[in-house]
């Protein structure tokens, strides 16, 4: 792989720039910051199993619809390379903690969910897969695959597997009471940086591979209901006034 990364870089007139790793996002990903002189970039290294062609298709619908999603500069897909730009070492995750305006950032993100919702078309939710049952359970189950064993000391059982499982095809139809639209999936404050742009392009996205076609309210309850960081109640509840108003169906 360091051959395969050394011969993209310098394709594309990178060669002696300076690398640096960076924190990457949960997942396989490797991030390198590259920088030359005054040129600074993110080298994006996905391993085999961690398919490129997803992030390059969100980027670029995101894109299209106005929001800021990373530029693209270089991509080889047989090798899982990308250059793409840098939003720099400030996600709102890290603003919120060194004091940033709290009700200021969680507008801009609803907002940038606001338009998001306004904008995405049929094609692009077509082009999306869904968010059914099936890939809902696979990621519930990682709570026994996971959690369980570490906790138990032992794997859960067939018995406790199936009830589990049986509870949740209980619950997931209810889902599907509201309309359905883009969710980049990992919505939280960790992967939103402030940008200096007006409008809803002041907030910068990252890792949104993963993008599905959900409940319309998936994002905004990843948003406002994750567990990396609580908000006070009222700030929550005028969030969610401030989306349902946009969208008064729902």
């Amino acid at each position: 792989m360091v051959e395969a990364v050394d011969a993209f870089l310098a394709a594309q007139g990178w060669a002696d720039a300076r690398r640096r790793p960076i924190a990457g996002d949960g997942s396989a990903r490797r991030y390198t910051r590259i920088e030359s002189r005054d040129r600074r970039c993110l080298l994006m290294e996905c391993p085999p199993a961690i398919p490129l062609q997803p992030f390059l298709d969100v980027a670029a619908l995101l894109r299209r619809h106005g929001f800021r999603a990373p530029d693209v500069f270089a991509s080889d897909l047989s090798a899982g390379l990308a250059l793409v730009a840098d939003f720099g070492d400030d996600p709102f995750a890290r603003l919120l903690e060194s004091g940033a305006d709290e009700a200021q950032l969680y507008t801009l993100a609803v907002d940038v969910l606001i338009e998001l919702h306004r904008r995405a078309t049929p094609a692009d939710l077509d082009a999306l897969p869904s968010f059914d049952d099936a890939r809902a359970l696979d990621g519930l189950f990682r709570m026994l695959d996971w959690y369980w064993p570490a906790m138990r000391g032992a794997p859960a059982s067939d018995l406790i597997r199936h009830e589990f499982e049986s509870a949740w095809r209980a619950v997931l139809p209810a889902m599907r009471r509201v309309p359905v639209s883009i969710a980049l999936f990992d919505y939280h404050t960790d992967n939103l940086f402030r940008l200096d742009r007006p409008g809803i392009a002041a907030c910068g996205l990252i890792d949104f591979q993963d993008a599905v076609r959900a409940p319309v309210v998936f994002d905004l309850a990843t948003l406002l209901d994750n567990d990396r960081r609580a908000i006070p109640d009222a700030l929550r509840a005028a969030l969610l006034d401030r989306y349902l108003a946009a969208f008064p169906a729902l």
